[in-house]
Protein backbone atom coordinates (compact mmCIF):
# COMPACT_ATOMS: atom_id res chain seq x y z
CA UNK A 1 0.00 0.00 0.00
CA UNK A 2 1.15 3.10 -0.74
CA UNK A 3 1.92 5.39 2.09
CA UNK A 4 0.39 8.53 0.82
CA UNK A 5 0.42 10.58 3.90
CA UNK A 6 4.39 10.82 3.13
CA UNK A 7 3.87 12.66 0.25
CA UNK A 8 3.96 16.17 -0.01
CA UNK A 9 1.35 16.22 -3.10
CA UNK A 10 -1.49 14.63 -0.50
CA UNK A 11 -1.17 17.77 1.85
CA UNK A 12 -1.30 21.03 -1.46
CA UNK A 13 -5.09 20.63 -1.75
CA UNK A 14 -6.39 23.38 1.12
CA UNK A 15 -8.05 21.46 3.79
CA UNK A 16 -11.96 23.38 3.34
CA UNK A 17 -11.62 21.77 -0.33
CA UNK A 18 -10.20 18.60 0.91
CA UNK A 19 -12.68 18.54 3.70
CA UNK A 20 -15.31 18.53 0.95
CA UNK A 21 -14.16 16.31 -1.11
CA UNK A 22 -13.62 13.41 1.54
CA UNK A 23 -16.94 13.76 2.82
CA UNK A 24 -18.50 12.96 -0.58
CA UNK A 25 -16.65 10.34 -0.56
CA UNK A 26 -17.35 8.70 3.08
CA UNK A 27 -21.04 9.51 1.81
CA UNK A 28 -20.16 6.99 -1.13
CA UNK A 29 -18.11 4.99 0.64
CA UNK A 30 -20.54 3.97 3.47
CA UNK A 31 -23.64 3.44 1.05
CA UNK A 32 -21.20 0.49 -0.29
CA UNK A 33 -22.15 -1.24 3.38
CA UNK A 34 -25.57 -0.40 2.85
CA UNK A 35 -27.96 -3.46 1.16
CA UNK A 36 -24.96 -5.20 -0.38
CA UNK A 37 -27.30 -7.28 -2.34
CA UNK A 38 -24.51 -7.47 -4.90
CA UNK A 39 -21.99 -8.69 -3.17
CA UNK A 40 -21.78 -12.34 -2.62
CA UNK A 41 -19.62 -13.78 0.50
CA UNK A 42 -18.04 -17.43 0.66
CA UNK A 43 -16.93 -18.84 3.83
CA UNK A 44 -15.96 -21.82 2.18
CA UNK A 45 -14.60 -22.87 6.09
CA UNK A 46 -17.37 -22.69 7.03
CA UNK A 47 -19.56 -24.40 4.15
CA UNK A 48 -21.63 -20.73 3.80
CA UNK A 49 -22.73 -18.61 1.00
CA UNK A 50 -23.92 -15.42 2.71
CA UNK A 51 -25.68 -12.91 -0.38
CA UNK A 52 -26.80 -10.10 1.79
CA UNK A 53 -30.47 -8.81 1.82
CA UNK A 54 -31.98 -5.65 1.43
CA UNK A 55 -32.12 -3.76 4.83
CA UNK A 56 -28.75 -5.26 5.99
CA UNK A 57 -25.63 -3.15 6.66
CA UNK A 58 -21.96 -4.84 6.52
CA UNK A 59 -19.83 -3.43 8.70
CA UNK A 60 -17.52 -3.42 6.25
CA UNK A 61 -17.70 -4.73 2.05
CA UNK A 62 -13.89 -6.58 1.81
CA UNK A 63 -13.85 -9.72 2.54
CA UNK A 64 -11.00 -11.36 4.81
CA UNK A 65 -10.63 -14.48 6.47
CA UNK A 66 -7.79 -12.97 8.93
CA UNK A 67 -5.63 -13.51 6.19
CA UNK A 68 -4.52 -10.46 7.61
CA UNK A 69 -7.88 -8.68 7.20
CA UNK A 70 -10.31 -9.92 9.41
CA UNK A 71 -13.81 -10.88 8.52
CA UNK A 72 -15.86 -7.66 8.87
CA UNK A 73 -18.83 -9.12 6.36
CA UNK A 74 -21.49 -8.94 9.17
CA UNK A 75 -24.80 -6.87 10.20
CA UNK A 76 -23.63 -5.87 13.53
CA UNK A 77 -26.69 -4.44 15.80
CA UNK A 78 -24.15 -1.48 17.03
CA UNK A 79 -22.44 -0.85 13.59
CA UNK A 80 -25.54 -0.69 11.59
CA UNK A 81 -27.34 1.46 14.27
CA UNK A 82 -24.38 4.32 13.64
CA UNK A 83 -24.29 4.15 10.05
CA UNK A 84 -27.79 4.33 9.79
CA UNK A 85 -27.81 7.30 11.90
CA UNK A 86 -25.26 8.88 9.81
CA UNK A 87 -27.35 8.10 6.50
CA UNK A 88 -29.75 10.63 8.61
CA UNK A 89 -27.19 13.24 8.66
CA UNK A 90 -26.59 12.93 4.97
CA UNK A 91 -30.08 13.71 4.27
CA UNK A 92 -30.65 16.22 6.51
CA UNK A 93 -27.50 17.74 5.21
CA UNK A 94 -29.29 17.53 1.42
CA UNK A 95 -26.31 15.00 0.09
CA UNK A 96 -28.60 12.18 0.14
CA UNK A 97 -32.51 11.71 -1.84
CA UNK A 98 -35.66 10.07 -1.04
CA UNK A 99 -33.80 6.64 -1.38
CA UNK A 100 -32.68 7.09 2.10
CA UNK A 101 -36.53 6.27 3.08
CA UNK A 102 -36.42 3.11 1.32
CA UNK A 103 -33.31 2.24 2.87
CA UNK A 104 -34.99 3.15 6.23
CA UNK A 105 -37.51 1.38 5.41
CA UNK A 106 -35.42 -1.70 4.50
CA UNK A 107 -33.40 -1.61 7.64
CA UNK A 108 -36.50 -1.70 9.62
CA UNK A 109 -38.17 -4.64 7.61
CA UNK A 110 -34.97 -6.41 8.06
CA UNK A 111 -34.34 -5.91 11.54
CA UNK A 112 -37.58 -7.19 12.67
CA UNK A 113 -37.37 -10.33 10.62
CA UNK A 114 -34.44 -11.73 12.68
CA UNK A 115 -36.60 -12.00 15.28
CA UNK A 116 -38.04 -15.21 13.81
CA UNK A 117 -34.66 -16.50 14.12
CA UNK A 118 -34.80 -19.98 16.21
CA UNK A 119 -31.02 -21.36 17.20
CA UNK A 120 -32.53 -24.54 18.24
CA UNK A 121 -33.25 -24.95 14.09
CA UNK A 122 -29.29 -24.20 13.64
CA UNK A 123 -27.22 -27.03 13.55
CA UNK A 124 -24.54 -26.39 11.27
CA UNK A 125 -23.81 -29.72 9.25
CA UNK A 126 -20.30 -31.04 9.87
CA UNK A 127 -19.68 -32.47 6.51
CA UNK A 128 -19.69 -28.57 5.49
CA UNK A 129 -17.31 -27.47 7.67
CA UNK A 130 -13.20 -28.07 7.52
CA UNK A 131 -12.04 -29.67 10.90
CA UNK A 132 -9.65 -26.80 10.82
CA UNK A 133 -12.58 -24.45 11.33
CA UNK A 134 -14.67 -27.01 13.89
CA UNK A 135 -13.13 -25.78 16.53
CA UNK A 136 -14.71 -21.87 15.91
CA UNK A 137 -18.05 -23.29 15.92
CA UNK A 138 -20.98 -22.03 18.31
CA UNK A 139 -21.34 -24.99 20.81
CA UNK A 140 -25.05 -26.53 20.22
CA UNK A 141 -25.74 -25.62 23.68
CA UNK A 142 -25.32 -21.39 23.23
CA UNK A 143 -27.01 -22.13 19.83
CA UNK A 144 -29.98 -23.58 21.26
CA UNK A 145 -31.05 -20.34 23.65
CA UNK A 146 -30.84 -17.96 20.50
CA UNK A 147 -34.66 -16.99 20.34
CA UNK A 148 -37.29 -14.98 21.11
CA UNK A 149 -35.47 -11.73 23.61
CA UNK A 150 -32.20 -13.37 23.43
CA UNK A 151 -31.64 -12.53 19.79
CA UNK A 152 -30.83 -9.27 20.86
CA UNK A 153 -27.81 -9.84 22.97
CA UNK A 154 -26.44 -11.22 19.84
CA UNK A 155 -23.61 -8.44 18.92
CA UNK A 156 -24.00 -9.77 15.16
CA UNK A 157 -26.15 -11.44 12.83
CA UNK A 158 -24.87 -12.71 8.92
CA UNK A 159 -26.18 -9.60 6.47
CA UNK A 160 -28.65 -12.69 4.99
CA UNK A 161 -30.26 -12.73 7.84
CA UNK A 162 -29.30 -16.10 9.32
CA UNK A 163 -27.54 -16.59 12.62
CA UNK A 164 -23.92 -16.14 12.98
CA UNK A 165 -22.67 -19.63 13.64
CA UNK A 166 -19.46 -18.60 15.16
CA UNK A 167 -17.77 -18.01 18.19
CA UNK A 168 -17.78 -14.37 19.58
CA UNK A 169 -18.54 -12.13 22.62
CA UNK A 170 -21.98 -12.64 23.76
CA UNK A 171 -24.10 -11.19 25.22
CA UNK A 172 -24.03 -7.82 23.85
CA UNK A 173 -26.24 -5.06 25.06
CA UNK A 174 -25.65 -2.12 23.41
CA UNK A 175 -27.19 -2.91 19.87
CA UNK A 176 -30.74 -2.61 20.75
CA UNK A 177 -30.42 1.04 22.66
CA UNK A 178 -27.88 2.55 19.96
CA UNK A 179 -31.00 1.16 17.06
CA UNK A 180 -33.67 2.90 19.22
CA UNK A 181 -31.37 5.96 19.52
CA UNK A 182 -31.02 6.07 15.92
CA UNK A 183 -34.72 4.89 14.64
CA UNK A 184 -35.90 7.44 17.22
CA UNK A 185 -34.16 10.45 15.19
CA UNK A 186 -35.25 9.32 12.16
CA UNK A 187 -38.99 9.22 13.70
CA UNK A 188 -39.64 12.58 12.79
CA UNK A 189 -38.61 12.52 8.95
CA UNK A 190 -40.52 9.02 8.41
CA UNK A 191 -42.78 9.95 5.06
CA UNK A 192 -46.44 10.26 7.22
CA UNK A 193 -47.84 8.67 3.83
CA UNK A 194 -45.85 5.67 4.58
CA UNK A 195 -48.39 3.93 6.90
CA UNK A 196 -46.54 0.42 7.08
CA UNK A 197 -42.98 1.71 7.83
CA UNK A 198 -44.31 4.02 10.78
CA UNK A 199 -45.97 0.89 11.93
CA UNK A 200 -42.81 -1.08 11.59
CA UNK A 201 -40.56 1.38 13.00
CA UNK A 202 -42.91 2.31 15.59
CA UNK A 203 -43.09 -1.63 16.57
CA UNK A 204 -38.59 -1.46 16.21
CA UNK A 205 -38.30 1.41 18.19
CA UNK A 206 -40.78 0.18 21.38
CA UNK A 207 -39.12 -3.35 21.18
CA UNK A 208 -35.83 -2.58 21.50
CA UNK A 209 -36.26 0.44 24.08
CA UNK A 210 -38.21 -2.76 26.41
CA UNK A 211 -35.30 -4.82 26.14
CA UNK A 212 -33.07 -2.07 27.18
CA UNK A 213 -35.17 -1.37 30.24
CA UNK A 214 -35.40 -4.97 31.23
CA UNK A 215 -31.57 -5.39 31.04
CA UNK A 216 -29.53 -2.55 31.66
CA UNK A 217 -28.71 -3.72 35.31
CA UNK A 218 -27.29 -6.81 33.63
CA UNK A 219 -23.66 -7.46 32.58
CA UNK A 220 -21.97 -7.64 29.07
CA UNK A 221 -19.45 -7.68 26.80
CA UNK A 222 -18.56 -3.63 25.87
CA UNK A 223 -18.56 -1.90 22.41
CA UNK A 224 -14.59 -3.72 21.93
CA UNK A 225 -16.18 -6.96 22.22
CA UNK A 226 -13.30 -8.14 25.14
CA UNK A 227 -14.15 -8.04 28.44
CA UNK A 228 -17.85 -8.84 30.61
CA UNK A 229 -18.88 -6.33 32.63
CA UNK A 230 -20.57 -3.35 33.54
CA UNK A 231 -19.25 -1.01 31.16
CA UNK A 232 -19.61 3.00 30.80
CA UNK A 233 -20.32 2.71 26.54
CA UNK A 234 -23.03 0.57 27.51
CA UNK A 235 -24.51 2.11 30.08
CA UNK A 236 -24.51 5.53 28.34
CA UNK A 237 -25.85 4.35 25.30
CA UNK A 238 -28.71 3.07 27.46
CA UNK A 239 -29.08 5.83 29.46
CA UNK A 240 -29.22 7.78 26.24
CA UNK A 241 -32.09 5.10 24.95
CA UNK A 242 -34.14 5.44 27.84
CA UNK A 243 -33.94 9.47 28.70
CA UNK A 244 -35.07 9.95 24.70
CA UNK A 245 -37.56 6.84 25.12
CA UNK A 246 -39.55 8.12 27.63
CA UNK A 247 -39.93 11.52 25.54
CA UNK A 248 -40.75 9.60 22.77
CA UNK A 249 -43.12 7.04 24.49
CA UNK A 250 -44.83 10.03 26.30
CA UNK A 251 -45.63 11.16 22.22
CA UNK A 252 -47.45 7.89 21.30
CA UNK A 253 -49.04 7.71 24.54
CA UNK A 254 -47.13 5.02 26.59
CA UNK A 255 -47.37 6.78 29.62
CA UNK A 256 -46.60 3.47 32.20
CA UNK A 257 -44.16 2.63 29.81
CA UNK A 258 -41.98 6.22 29.74
CA UNK A 259 -42.60 6.37 33.87
CA UNK A 260 -40.94 3.03 33.81
CA UNK A 261 -37.80 4.61 31.47
CA UNK A 262 -37.75 7.52 33.71
CA UNK A 263 -37.42 5.21 37.20
CA UNK A 264 -34.77 3.60 35.03
CA UNK A 265 -32.36 6.84 34.03
CA UNK A 266 -31.89 7.50 37.80
CA UNK A 267 -30.48 4.09 38.70
CA UNK A 268 -28.41 4.17 35.52
CA UNK A 269 -27.26 7.73 36.12
CA UNK A 270 -26.28 6.83 39.48
CA UNK A 271 -24.13 3.71 38.16
CA UNK A 272 -22.15 5.86 35.55
CA UNK A 273 -21.36 8.43 38.30
CA UNK A 274 -19.37 5.43 40.07
CA UNK A 275 -17.05 5.01 36.97
CA UNK A 276 -15.82 8.55 37.97
CA UNK A 277 -12.34 8.31 39.59
CA UNK A 278 -11.01 11.23 41.71
CA UNK A 279 -7.51 10.49 41.68
CA UNK A 280 -7.15 9.73 37.72
CA UNK A 281 -9.31 12.44 36.85
CA UNK A 282 -11.13 9.94 34.02
CA UNK A 283 -14.32 7.97 34.21
CA UNK A 284 -13.34 4.79 34.12
CA UNK A 285 -14.47 2.60 31.34
CA UNK A 286 -15.60 -0.28 33.81
CA UNK A 287 -16.83 -0.22 37.29
CA UNK A 288 -16.97 -3.53 37.96
CA UNK A 289 -14.84 -6.80 36.83
CA UNK A 290 -16.50 -10.16 37.41
CA UNK A 291 -13.42 -12.02 36.53
CA UNK A 292 -11.31 -9.82 38.55
CA UNK A 293 -9.01 -8.05 35.13
CA UNK A 294 -9.18 -4.22 35.56
CA UNK A 295 -10.42 -1.98 33.38
CA UNK A 296 -7.85 -0.12 30.18
CA UNK A 297 -8.10 3.01 31.21
CA UNK A 298 -8.53 5.72 29.56
CA UNK A 299 -10.25 4.75 26.83
CA UNK A 300 -12.01 6.68 23.98
CA UNK A 301 -15.37 4.51 24.53
CA UNK A 302 -16.20 7.40 27.23
CA UNK A 303 -16.03 10.13 24.41
CA UNK A 304 -18.04 7.51 22.06
CA UNK A 305 -20.80 7.05 24.36
CA UNK A 306 -21.09 10.56 25.38
CA UNK A 307 -21.45 11.57 21.59
CA UNK A 308 -23.78 8.43 20.76
CA UNK A 309 -26.17 8.74 23.96
CA UNK A 310 -26.06 12.46 23.13
CA UNK A 311 -27.79 13.20 26.14
CA UNK A 312 -28.93 17.25 26.42
CA UNK A 313 -27.03 18.85 28.96
CA UNK A 314 -25.14 17.57 32.53
CA UNK A 315 -23.45 14.50 33.78
CA UNK A 316 -22.80 11.86 30.93
CA UNK A 317 -23.47 14.32 28.02
CA UNK A 318 -20.58 16.00 25.65
CA UNK A 319 -21.10 18.94 27.81
CA UNK A 320 -19.76 17.13 31.04
CA UNK A 321 -16.32 18.77 32.15
CA UNK A 322 -15.70 15.03 32.88
CA UNK A 323 -15.96 13.32 29.57
CA UNK A 324 -13.17 16.32 28.59
CA UNK A 325 -11.30 15.55 31.35
CA UNK A 326 -11.43 11.89 30.10
CA UNK A 327 -10.19 12.91 26.35
CA UNK A 328 -7.51 14.91 27.74
CA UNK A 329 -6.33 12.20 29.67
CA UNK A 330 -6.68 9.42 26.43
CA UNK A 331 -4.91 12.34 24.11
CA UNK A 332 -2.19 12.92 26.12
CA UNK A 333 -1.52 8.67 26.76
CA UNK A 334 -1.29 8.21 22.82
CA UNK A 335 1.03 11.60 22.29
CA UNK A 336 3.49 9.82 24.16
CA UNK A 337 3.03 5.87 22.90
CA UNK A 338 2.13 6.00 19.58
CA UNK A 339 5.20 6.88 17.30
CA UNK A 340 3.24 8.42 14.40
CA UNK A 341 2.18 11.54 16.98
CA UNK A 342 6.14 12.34 17.42
CA UNK A 343 6.04 13.80 13.71
CA UNK A 344 3.10 15.82 13.52
CA UNK A 345 2.79 19.36 12.78
CA UNK A 346 2.00 23.01 14.78
CA UNK A 347 -2.13 22.05 12.95
CA UNK A 348 -2.24 18.71 14.18
CA UNK A 349 -3.81 16.80 17.23
CA UNK A 350 -3.15 13.37 18.37
CA UNK A 351 -3.61 10.43 16.55
CA UNK A 352 -5.91 8.50 18.54
CA UNK A 353 -6.74 4.61 19.52
CA UNK A 354 -8.81 2.66 21.43
CA UNK A 355 -7.11 2.55 24.94
CA UNK A 356 -3.60 1.92 26.34
CA UNK A 357 -1.99 -1.54 25.97
CA UNK A 358 -4.81 -2.54 23.26
CA UNK A 359 -2.70 -5.49 20.63
CA UNK A 360 -5.69 -5.45 18.15
CA UNK A 361 -4.05 -5.73 14.83
CA UNK A 362 -0.73 -3.82 16.76
CA UNK A 363 -2.74 -1.56 18.63
CA UNK A 364 -2.58 1.39 16.18
CA UNK A 365 -4.71 4.50 15.94
CA UNK A 366 -8.26 4.46 14.82
CA UNK A 367 -10.00 6.79 12.23
CA UNK A 368 -13.39 6.75 14.86
CA UNK A 369 -11.50 7.25 17.79
CA UNK A 370 -9.46 10.29 16.11
CA UNK A 371 -12.92 11.80 14.54
CA UNK A 372 -14.84 11.18 18.03
CA UNK A 373 -12.43 14.02 19.50
CA UNK A 374 -13.33 15.92 16.46
CA UNK A 375 -16.69 15.53 17.14
CA UNK A 376 -16.79 16.72 20.91
CA UNK A 377 -14.68 20.03 19.80
CA UNK A 378 -17.20 20.40 17.65
CA UNK A 379 -20.37 19.94 19.66
CA UNK A 380 -18.81 22.10 22.18
CA UNK A 381 -17.72 25.12 20.01
CA UNK A 382 -21.64 24.54 19.07
CA UNK A 383 -22.86 25.26 22.54
CA UNK A 384 -20.51 27.88 23.71
CA UNK A 385 -22.61 31.56 24.03
CA UNK A 386 -22.18 34.30 22.15
CA UNK A 387 -20.34 35.57 24.78
CA UNK A 388 -17.40 33.22 24.56
CA UNK A 389 -16.31 33.99 21.11
CA UNK A 390 -12.74 33.28 21.84
CA UNK A 391 -13.62 30.00 23.26
CA UNK A 392 -15.70 28.71 20.18
CA UNK A 393 -12.65 29.17 17.98
CA UNK A 394 -10.23 27.42 20.40
CA UNK A 395 -12.56 24.72 20.13
CA UNK A 396 -13.12 24.61 16.40
CA UNK A 397 -9.40 24.89 15.92
CA UNK A 398 -9.13 22.47 17.79
CA UNK A 399 -11.38 20.19 16.50
CA UNK A 400 -10.01 20.82 13.02
CA UNK A 401 -6.48 19.64 14.29
CA UNK A 402 -7.69 16.48 14.64
CA UNK A 403 -9.30 16.02 11.42
CA UNK A 404 -5.89 17.52 10.16
CA UNK A 405 -4.61 14.28 11.57
CA UNK A 406 -7.16 12.31 9.98
CA UNK A 407 -6.42 14.07 6.46
CA UNK A 408 -2.41 13.54 6.93
CA UNK A 409 -3.41 9.10 7.27
CA UNK A 410 -5.90 9.61 4.86
CA UNK A 411 -4.18 8.20 1.47
CA UNK A 412 -5.19 10.30 -1.75
CA UNK A 413 -8.08 7.38 -2.50
CA UNK A 414 -9.72 8.78 0.36
CA UNK A 415 -10.34 5.21 1.79
CA UNK A 416 -10.72 5.06 5.21
CA UNK A 417 -9.43 1.44 7.18
CA UNK A 418 -10.36 0.53 10.70
CA UNK A 419 -6.92 1.59 11.89
CA UNK A 420 -3.87 3.08 10.73
CA UNK A 421 -0.12 1.61 11.69
CA UNK A 422 1.33 3.00 15.49
CA UNK A 423 4.83 3.74 14.06
CA UNK A 424 4.15 4.16 9.98
CA UNK A 425 0.52 4.96 9.35
CA UNK A 426 -0.27 2.59 7.22
CA UNK A 427 -3.96 1.82 7.19
CA UNK A 428 -4.50 -2.17 9.03
CA UNK A 429 -7.33 -4.54 10.02
CA UNK A 430 -10.80 -3.75 8.17
CA UNK A 431 -10.65 -1.88 5.08
CA UNK A 432 -13.54 0.55 4.35
CA UNK A 433 -14.78 -0.17 7.75
CA UNK A 434 -18.73 1.94 7.56
CA UNK A 435 -18.17 2.48 10.77
CA UNK A 436 -15.21 5.18 10.36
CA UNK A 437 -17.02 6.75 7.56
CA UNK A 438 -19.99 7.21 9.53
CA UNK A 439 -18.03 8.93 12.50
CA UNK A 440 -16.23 11.36 9.75
CA UNK A 441 -19.90 11.71 8.51
CA UNK A 442 -21.27 13.07 11.77
CA UNK A 443 -17.78 14.70 12.96
CA UNK A 444 -18.56 16.78 9.76
CA UNK A 445 -22.28 17.61 10.34
CA UNK A 446 -20.92 18.99 13.99
CA UNK A 447 -17.94 20.99 12.52
CA UNK A 448 -20.65 22.34 10.19
CA UNK A 449 -23.51 23.48 12.52
CA UNK A 450 -20.10 24.99 14.95
CA UNK A 451 -19.37 27.13 12.06
CA UNK A 452 -23.06 28.35 11.19
CA UNK A 453 -22.60 29.71 14.64
CA UNK A 454 -18.91 31.75 14.63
Amino acid sequence: MSRDHDRPSARKTPFEAWLAAELQFAAGAMMRSVSATGLTRRRTGFGQTIMPKKGSVVASPEFGDYNPRPDYFFHWLRDSALVMDALRELMIAGMAGAQVHAHFADFIAFSLSLNAIDGRRVQPDPLSISSSHRQFLRPPEELDKAVGENLLTEARYNPDGTLDIIQWARPQHDGPALRALALMRYWPHCPPGDRETGEALQRLIRQDLAFTLRHCPEPSYDLWEEELGGHYYTRLVQLGALVHGKTWLRSIGEMAEAQRADEATGVLAARLDAHWSDAAGIYRARSDSPDGVPGKDPDIAIVLGALHADLPHGAHSPFDPRVMSTLAATEQVFAESLAINARGGNDEAPALGRFPGDVYYGGGAFYLATLAAAELHFRLAIAATPGEPTKAAALFERGDAFLSTVRKFTPSSGELSEQFDRATGEQTSAGNLAWSYAAFITACRARAAAQARR
